[in-house]
C-alpha cells in the first residue's frame, strides 16, 4: 500500500482491504492455510518495518496512525489467533522495535496514534508471548512512563494501564519484578504519579492473572 500511495486515506483502504482477504482465505482453511501464512507473515513484515522506518525518523503522527489502522493491527491480531505462534514470533522485535517508539507520550502528541499503538502492542504482546519476557523490562519502563504521562482521567491512560498490568502478565516476574520493586520500594526517587501508576497496574495484573 506504502508503495502505491502515500495518502493516507489510500494506505487505510489498502491495508484494511488486505487484511480482509487474509481473514477470509484462514477461514477456508485446508491447502490454503500454509499458502496464505507465508504470504501474511512477509506483507505484515512490510508494514512494521515501514513503521519502524516511520517512527524512528519522526514521521508525523498521521502516517502512523494510517500504517496502524490500515494494516498492522488487524494483521497482529490474525497473528494472535493462530493456533502456529512462529510467523509472528519471528516478528516479534520488529513489531517492539516499531510499537515502543510510538507510546511516548513526549514524542507522540496526537492521543489517537498513542492509543492505535496500545492497541497494536497488545495484540504483538498475545500474538508473540513466548519471546516477549526477554524484553519485559523495556517494554515496562515505556508503557508505565506513557500510563504515567498520560492526563489522569483520559482513556489513552486507562488503556495506558490496561497495557501495561497485560504485559506485566505475559512478562512474568523474572524479568520485570525489578523493575516493579525498584518504583514501589524507591519512592523517594520517582515522581510520585509514577509510583501511583506502578501500584495500580501491579493491582489490575493481578486482576488479570485471577
Amino acid at each position: 500500500a506504502f508503495k502505491i500511495s502515500r495518502e493516507g486515506p489510500v494506505v487505510v483502504a489498502i491495508g484494511q482491504t488486505q487484511s480482509r482477504i487474509f481473514a477470509m482465505l484462514q477461514e477456508l482453511g485446508g491447502n490454503w492455510e500454509s499458502r496464505y501464512r507465508n504470504r501474511r507473515r512477509k506483507v505484515t513484515r512490510q508494514w512494521l518495518t515501514t513503521l519502524a522506518r516511520s517512527s524512528h525518523q519522526g514521521a508525523s503522527d498521521s502516517r502512523c496512525w494510517n500504517l496502524l489502522v490500515g494494516g498492522l493491527i488487524s494483521l497482529l491480531l490474525q497473528h494472535a489467533k493462530n493456533d502456529s505462534k512462529a510467523d509472528i514470533m519471528e516478528l516479534g522485535r520488529l513489531g517492539l522495535s516499531a510499537l515502543l517508539p510510538l507510546t511516548d507520550a513526549d514524542i507522540v502528541m496526537d492521543q489517537k496514534t498513542l492509543v492505535t499503538s496500545m492497541t497494536a502492542m497488545i495484540n504483538l504482546l498475545f500474538g508473540a508471548y513466548p519471546i516477549m519476557p526477554h524484553h519485559g523490562g523495556k517494554i515496562l519502563c515505556h508503557l508505565l512512563s506513557a500510563a504515567s504521562l498520560a492526563v489522569p482521567t483520559s482513556s489513552t491512560r486507562k488503556l495506558s494501564i490496561y497495557t501495561s498490568a497485560t504485559a506485566l502478565v505475559i512478562c512474568g516476574p523474572k524479568f520485570t519484578k525489578e523493575i516493579i520493586d525498584s518504583i514501589l520500594n524507591g519512592q523517594d526517587s520517582f515522581q510520585d504519579i509514577m509510583v501511583a501508576t506502578t501500584s495500580e497496574v501491579t493491582k489490575l495484573a493481578e486482576k488479570l492473572r485471577e
